[in-house]
């Protein structure tokens, strides 16, 4: 039998778009506008030069040269940028590099604007940027370099084996993708001394999840130390890395 891959892809539109949004809490640089139109321009960039005759793997293929040699999208290289700006989506955009998961939300919404069954799954206790071609067919993406795995299952496939390949890609929810996207970001502005920023996106996530006491100590711990006369920033900075490190 041919594996049949258990999951929907999630929708890589509003995911984009939420954290988008969400980022204007402290992301002061680019404002939605200016974002949506840049966005706008890539997808229509890709969709001048789409090659619809193709078949769906050459395809793809072709789009993902595309966006990484004309684009010029890619991972950061030997380039000093703040972990802070490559995690956030809105630089990405803007700016065409991003870390590992910025890149793959970016690309997926690229690629799904296209036609394209793109989606963030966990591949290999990693996450990933996976397009599912058919039912028997995936390719994950390494979203900082463009290189891909294929994978196919088939007829003449062990059933063991087909059922491995057909679990390899579990997907990640929207809501789970968007909790690691602010607090990869929550962290990197922390350890980059930019504590206002820091501060709105803990309350951000703190609106989103309210059970997370985590970022109800990290919010305490800022109050307690700005309020204080003799609290010095250094002080403050080592408190809250102190908090992002209890289990």
């Amino acid at each position: 039998m041919s594996a049949n891959w258990l999951y929907q892809a999630e929708s890589s539109d509003e995911l984009l778009q939420e954290v988008l949004l969400l980022e204007q809490n402290w992301q002061y640089v680019f404002s939605i506008k200016e974002i949506e139109e840049q966005l706008a321009a890539h997808v229509a960039y890709l969709k001048n030069i789409d090659h619809s005759e193709l078949n769906p793997t050459d395809r793809f293929y072709a789009l993902l040269d595309v966006i990484f040699d004309e684009l010029a999208f890619s991972g950061p290289g030997m380039q000093t940028i703040p972990e802070s700006s490559l995690a956030n989506i809105s630089y990405c955009i803007m700016h065409r590099t991003g870390n590992y998961l910025s890149m793959s939300v970016v690309l997926a919404y690229l690629l799904k604007q296209l036609g394209f069954d793109a989606s963030i799954a966990e591949v290999e206790e990693q996450i990933g940027l996976v397009i599912k071609l058919s039912n028997s067919e995936l390719i994950v993406v390494d979203a900082l370099s463009g290189g891909c795995e294929y994978l196919i299952s088939s007829d003449d496939v062990r059933d063991s084996m087909t059922n491995e390949i057909a679990t390899f890609a579990k997907p990640i929810p929207t809501d789970e993708i968007v909790k690691i996207l602010l607090t990869e970001q929550k962290i990197f502005m922390l350890e980059e001394g930019f504590l206002e920023e820091a501060l709105n996106c803990v309350e951000t996530l703190m609106e989103l999840l309210p059970e997370d006491l985590m970022n109800v100590a990290t919010e305490a711990l800022y109050y307690s130390n700005s309020n204080a006369t003799n609290g010095p920033k250094t002080t403050l900075i080592t408190s809250l890395r102190r908090v992002q490190t209890i289990p």
